[in-house]
């Protein structure tokens, strides 16, 4: 087996992020693998820390110069993650199109390069858009002049917070009689409560929800339509 995969991550000052990512950072060392994990100054809105994220990513790829994974700060990990040597990029997507961007894998490849670079610059223009939306458009959009081959990856590597202690304990049941795959991130969603928490200026948001069905269509169908960013000019 070749090196353990590395993570890397990133947390907003003065938020409560600082005290999440002690429990990724735990997990991680306990797993014994190598990360990244900053601490970046929080920008005025929720959505624009969450935009952060691109430039990131264009930063650390072109730091490292290698194949790594991304977990958000609120993640914690309970098995390694593999080296997915037949894609350029990983991620969960629902529904053919919804990209749930807490768990990505992404290549050294050109083509991952050349994704990351437009999903920055998409983020820089319209930082009031959700970052997984502009990712899967800079996939898509990459990928009508530069091929590049995307993978969809099951639940189990981005797996939400469970409701309640019941649901937990089914799941543990079924995973261990393996009805079910056992969760290999586990995402806790602490944005959904410090959006209530933190005063952030209120700032209009682009969600997944947002999109029309034309647009929807055209991300499902992989076709070779350029989906304009003029969309988020309205």
């Amino acid at each position: 087996m070749g090196a353990k995969m590395k993570i890397v991550s990133y947390y907003t000052l003065n938020t409560p992020y600082e005290l999440e990512v002690r429990q990724l950072e735990k997990s991680l060392n306990d797993v014994g693998v190598d990360y990244i994990i900053r601490g970046l100054p929080a920008r005025p809105t929720w959505v624009e820390n969450c935009a952060q994220k691109s430039e990131f990513i264009q930063a650390v790829s072109a730091e490292l110069n290698e194949s790594f994974w991304w977990l958000d700060a609120d993640a914690v990990l309970n098995t390694e993650l593999p080296d997915l040597e037949d894609c350029d990029i990983a991620a969960h997507i629902k529904d053919g199109w919804r990209l749930m961007s807490g768990t990505v894998f992404f290549s050294n490849s050109p083509a991952c390069k050349s994704i990351i670079d437009l999903w920055s610059l998409y983020c820089r223009q319209h930082p009031h858009v959700w970052d997984q939306v502009m990712l899967m458009i800079a996939i898509h959009n990459n990928n009508i002049t530069e091929n590049s081959k995307l993978n969809y990856l099951p639940e189990h590597f981005c797996k939400k917070k469970f409701k309640s202690r019941k649901e937990k304990i089914s799941h543990n049941l079924k995973s261990f009689l393996n009805l079910t795959p056992k969760t290999i991130v586990l995402q806790n969603q602490l944005s959904r409560e410090t959006k209530k928490e933190l005063k952030f200026k209120n700032l209009r948001e682009f969600s997944s929800d947002d999109l029309s069905d034309e647009v929807i269509q055209t991300l499902k169908s992989r076709s070779d339509k350029e989906i304009s960013m003029s969309i988020f000019d309205s």
